[in-house]
């Protein structure tokens, strides 16, 4: 979810495109760190740089055995990062939009 946790989010037109599209592609809602820095164009590191800042797309974190868990991100989080720019994660599934 968004930034209004309760409300859905609706996908415009461009953002629906781009989420076919991704889903051609990948068949799936959610992707991997990997496929996701792919997608935005950046490196795994990079991407996992933003999230221990708090920055970029929302994502979930799966509890694996060991302690470390598998980080993954719905592909409407990630074309909500893409197509509005800068957000800042402040507590579990929810945003706050940086001003640029």
């Amino acid at each position: 979810m968004t930034e209004l946790q309760n409300k859905p989010v609706v996908l415009g037109p461009m953002e629906r495109m781009l989420f076919e599209k991704l889903f051609d592609e990948y068949h799936k809602l959610k992707l991997s760190r990997e496929e996701t820095a792919l997608v935005l164009n950046m490196s795994v590191n990079k991407l996992d740089s933003l999230r221990s800042q708090g920055f970029g797309p929302i994502y979930s974190k799966q509890d694996t055995p060991g302690g470390k868990g598998a980080v993954d991100y719905a592909l409407e989080d990630i074309i909500i990062y893409h197509t509005n720019g800068k957000v800042k994660t402040i507590e579990k599934g929810t945003l706050k939009k940086i001003m640029s």
